[in-house]
Parts: C-alpha cells; sequence; structure tokens
C-alpha cells in the first residue's frame, strides 16, 4: 500500500475540477442570462406602461 501522503496526493489532485469546464459553465451560464433578459424585455415594457397608467 502507497504511504499515507501519496494517497493524500493522490485525492487532493482528484477534487480540483478541470479549469476548461468551469470556463464553459461560466459562459453558459452568461448565455442563459442574456436571453432571458432578452425574453423578458417585452414584458418589462408592458408592465411598464400598465404602471404608468394605474399610477
Amino acid at each position: 500500500m502507497p504511504p499515507v501522503e501519496e494517497r493524500v496526493a493522490s485525492l487532493d489532485g482528484g477534487l480540483e475540477p478541470p479549469a476548461p469546464a468551469i470556463g464553459e459553465f461560466r459562459s453558459d451560464v452568461r448565455e442563459l442570462r442574456a436571453e432571458m433578459i432578452r425574453r423578458f424585455e417585452p414584458i418589462d415594457g408592458r408592465l411598464n406602461r400598465v404602471d404608468n397608467r394605474i399610477g
């Protein structure tokens, strides 16, 4: 059986997430947010018009 230091080092190295996957995930989240904002802009405009009529 390998020494404790080697086993801990192998576990420690396995816990680090791959950097390219994190970058891709962040990019996907940014794209999703941008799409959601684009889709809700017309609704926000309609709600603002209703608010202006009421207030």
